[in-house]
């Protein structure tokens, strides 16, 4: 284990100069990360191992940079062996998995916006129990799937989950169409 903590260094740079950790074993979405990118800009910097400049948090979101042709990213270097690059590499990825939420601070957090652009959540974006909330028979947000309003579904979905239990978790959005 590690018995230091890095050291930290903040900067703007060249994406051409970082390179993905090629042991990420997580599957990000692009296409989201893209979307969340153009509407809000980088709003967190890229954690990269400075001797190696590969990235060790948010392999996912230089790739959404490059693909949106940004030339640059605000990156946090920090000096770690490559054992630690690796733990580091893992626990961003762990810790997200084991995270839950607040249901219904979430139902409320949807509610307050006026579109969900660049939040991850369009369409439905959630799941009621195991299958699709669309293929469920037993869920209310099953017949909102014609209304135009991504938030009422949620709303619906997250109404169904109070009631009977389900727990809730964030995947892709789910076409309504």
């Amino acid at each position: 284990m590690p018995s230091q903590k890095p050291r930290i260094e903040y900067a703007v740079v060249p994406v051409s100069e970082l390179e993905l950790h090629p042991d990420n074993a997580r599957r990000g979405n692009v296409e989201a990360i893209k979307a969340s990118l153009r509407a809000h800009g980088p709003y967190r910097p890229l954690v990269v191992g400075r001797r190696t400049r590969q990235v060790l948090a948010g392999n996912h979101t230089l790739l959404a940079a490059r693909e949106l042709d940004w030339e640059t990213m605000p990156v946090c270097f920090i000096d770690v062996d490559q054992e630690q690059a690796r733990r580091i590499l893992l626990a961003d990825n762990r810790t997200s998995d084991l995270a839950n939420y607040d249901l219904e601070a979430l139902v409320e957090l949807l509610g307050a916006l006026p579109d969900l652009e660049g939040t991850g959540y369009d369409g439905l974006g959630l799941f009621c129990g195991a299958r699709p909330t669309r293929d469920r028979q037993d869920c209310p947000a099953r017949d909102d799937f014609r209304q135009s309003d991504p938030r009422a579904k949620a709303v619906a979905c997250a109404s169904e989950a109070r009631v009977t239990g389900v727990e809730l978790a964030p995947v892709q959005a789910l076409n309504a169409s």
